[in-house]
């Protein structure tokens, strides 16, 4: 093990010294960076309908009606239907950016079985039939927005970011029993109606001074360059016109995937274009390797970080409501809702120590918060919170992250460590191992006495994943 760690760390550092060249062209053409102009969207409407049925004679012995019954007639079918409609829109210019989603559903099921019974000594029948119904609906809504001041070189910004669902359910059910056995008669009928209804939102005004962009277009960009390199097609830099081209390209991608239902080959078409306008390139047209190397830079899913400060004021406020209703014989109406509101600072900031290699902080602290909800210890947004992160792309297939994190809400004090090592085989298929250590204190005072309930956990995780 100790040796595998020097490898990997002369590997890591390796690969850190042949990007320090490129720092200062990486973050001059970081700080010049303008969010390209765009304005895209994307509607489904689905409808699926299933049906099945099963219908069995003379199955095997069953004691459900009566002991020493056999089921001579078994039915049961089930039918499911399932319709709806889904939305994105994404609009972004150099000081604005916002982006909507919903998705509204209803789907309902209706599933029967019977079954008769005969006693062989009794020479009598039993039956038993059960209609169950079901009806779901269920509404989303989520939105970001996102505008910047044209004054202070657009420090001052505000927002507003939110989610909205709503869900309700209707539950019929008729149960039928009959016994003609002498000993044991019966002629049941139960119904049971239940009806519930589900709702939440969370709305997050925000406003403060934000400087931040993102930094994997500006990286994209960059590998790209590489490539070429690599691959031979260029033998310079790109210039920066190109790079600009190629970040704005990179950084508009979502437009992409929402306004064509193959974007790739609309993409690799711009991406093409775009190249062959450098001065540097040999040819006017790359070959297909090239391209299929400079696809892979897309395809491997990097963490979407944003480079530069932050500090801001938001408000928090969430409500939780649920209804239930029992229409039965012996059912029950109440109705819950809790309310969660807080003001808290947040303060942000990321710093590329290399084109590889970035190091981030954050530090958020509630100034005024109020809880109506059972779970305010698992609610992040009301906690005081310290966390720093380091991220490492060794390569476009390995990627490291670590880092702490710790944070403080009423008596419970917790501290946590991790570190995180992905490998991408191929496109989405990745070998993750992750390292976690986590402490944990938290102080009660019970008649008079003060415990301290310390706890320490500590998790290795080797696996597979799959992102898609």
């Amino acid at each position: 093990m100790r040796y595998i760690s020097i490898i990997l760390i002369s590997f890591v550092c390796s690969s850190l010294a042949i990007e320090k060249s490129n720092l200062a062209r990486f973050h001059r053409i970081l700080n010049q960076f303008e969010y390209p102009e765009y304005r895209s969207s994307d509607r489904d409407l689905f409808l699926n309908v299933s049906y099945s049925a099963n219908n069995n004679m003379d199955t095997p012995y069953d004691t459900d009606i009566t002991r020493g019954s056999e089921i001579r007639t078994n039915f049961n079918r089930f039918i499911f239907g399932d319709l709806g409609a889904e939305g994105e829109w994404v609009y972004s210019t150099a000081d604005k950016r916002a982006s909507q989603k919903f998705r509204i559903e209803g789907n309902g099921s209706l599933m029967e079985n019977s079954a008769i019974y005969y006693h062989p000594l009794l020479e009598t029948f039993d039956t038993s039939a059960n209609r169950e119904t079901r009806a779901t609906g269920h509404t989303y809504y989520s939105l970001y927005f996102e505008k910047h001041l044209s004054i202070l070189r657009g420090w001052p910004f505000w927002g507003v970011e939110g989610t909205v669902s709503v869900s309700g359910e209707d539950y019929r059910n008729n149960h039928y029993r009959s016994r003609n056995n002498y000993a044991v008669y019966l002629n049941e009928n139960v119904r049971t109606v239940e009806r519930r209804c589900m709702s939440s939102g969370i709305v997050k005004p925000t406003a403060g001074l934000n400087k931040r962009k993102p930094v994997l277009p500006v990286y994209q960009a960059f590998e790209i360059e590489r490539i070429l390199k690599k691959t031979g097609e260029i033998s310079g830099s790109l210039t920066d016109s190109t790079l600009f081209a190629l970040i704005a390209l990179n950084a508009s991608i979502r437009s992409y995937s929402l306004k064509h239902e193959r974007h790739w080959k609309y993409y690799m078409k711009k991406l093409e274009q775009i190249l062959s306008e450098d001065p540097n390139l040999f040819d006017s047209t790359l070959d297909a390797f090239s391209l299929f190397k400079i696809y892979e830079t897309f395809s491997t899913r990097l963490p979407g970080l944003f480079c530069g400060p932050s500090a801001a004021l938001q408000v928090f406020n969430r409500g939780d409501g649920y209804y239930y209703s029992d229409k039965s014989d012996t059912g029950d109406t109440w109705f819950d809702a809790t309310y969660d509101a807080g003001l808290y600072t947040i303060l942000q900031w990321t710093y590329p120590v290399f084109p590889r290699l970035f190091l981030s902080v954050l530090f958020q602290r509630p100034l005024v918060y109020s809880s109506q909800s059972d779970k305010l210890l698992g609610n992040p947004d009301l906690r005081t919170r310290i966390r720093g992160e380091a991220h490492c792309f060794a390569t476009n297939r390995f990627l490291l992250e670590c880092g702490i994190e710790t944070w403080k809400l009423m008596d419970e004090f917790h501290l946590e460590g991790f570190f995180e090592a992905r490998l991408y085989l191929e496109d989405h298929l990745s070998i993750v191992c992750s390292m976690q250590k986590t402490f944990s204190n938290r102080k009660k005072t019970e008649k008079d006495l003060n415990i301290d309930m310390k706890s320490e956990h500590e998790r290795i995780t080797l696996g597979l994943g799959y992102d898609w």
